[in-house]
């Protein structure tokens, strides 16, 4: 990440909201093995991490795309809010989450139904 000045505030923020969030996620005590649940989605190549203690559960949903692979939006339902995400249209409303290539997104509450 550049200076802010030379038009990098976007990214800095974005940064800095992640760092935020994993700060407060190791305070709460999710940042351990005992707490994640991970799952692979071979064919969407999307990764689906799930952290959990006590009532306190998060998510992340991360999607690796090569320029070679063609995939089509994941849309998932999830409880809860998504607090940062990138290439990823989020309806608040409706609880549903499209997952674009290289997209991903943090939350609170936990990722559902699946479909691609």
């Amino acid at each position: 990440i550049g200076p802010a000045a030379e038009g990098n505030a976007q990214t800095l923020a974005w940064y800095q909201k992640l760092i935020a969030l994993r700060k407060e996620w190791r305070e709460l005590g999710l940042v351990t093995a005992d707490t994640l649940h991970s799952h692979w989605l071979t064919d969407q190549q999307t990764a689906i991490l799930h952290y959990r203690s006590g009532n306190n559960e998060r998510f992340v949903v991360a999607r690796l795309s090569s320029r070679v692979m063609q995939h089509a939006p994941l849309t998932m339902r999830f409880d809860g809010e998504v607090e940062l995400s990138q290439n990823c249209d989020v309806d608040s409303a409706t609880g549903e989450l499209t997952v674009h290539e290289n997209g991903s997104a943090i939350g609170r509450g936990r990722v559902n139904t699946i479909r691609g």
